[in-house]
């Protein structure tokens, strides 16, 4: 029903109503697992992911003026109001905090 009921609100008028096919079927409800996947927290983590790194990117392109200037301020607004984990989540552990952290773990 509720499938039926979002194939009807979205054809312009309801008026051209249609079996959905499998494709389309199998499409909405990958839609609809990327809509909550973008409203959990595991979905505002992952997009939180790809900007700290998308940024990282793009203040490294050399030279400066290559570098999307406009882009690189709507993602970090991005960061900053909506998908607002703190950078240490996403920066790499030194090679050696990992061995001290393994040794310490071992003994």
């Amino acid at each position: 029903m509720f499938l039926t009921e979002l194939v009807k609100s979205m054809s312009h008028h309801g008026e051209h109503e249609k079996e959905m096919t499998c494709g389309e079927y199998e499409s909405l409800k990958e839609r609809e697992l990327a809509s909550k996947l973008l409203n959990d927290e595991r979905g505002r983590l992952i997009i939180s992911q790809a900007l700290y790194y998308g940024i990282k990117a793009l203040e490294a392109i050399e030279p400066k003026i290559l570098q999307e200037e406009s882009n690189l301020d709507d993602m970090k607004l991005l960061r900053d109001w909506i998908f607002n984990y703190p950078d240490l989540v996403f920066e790499p552990i030194e090679q050696a905090k990992v061995r001290e952290l393994l040794n310490a773990q071992s003994s």
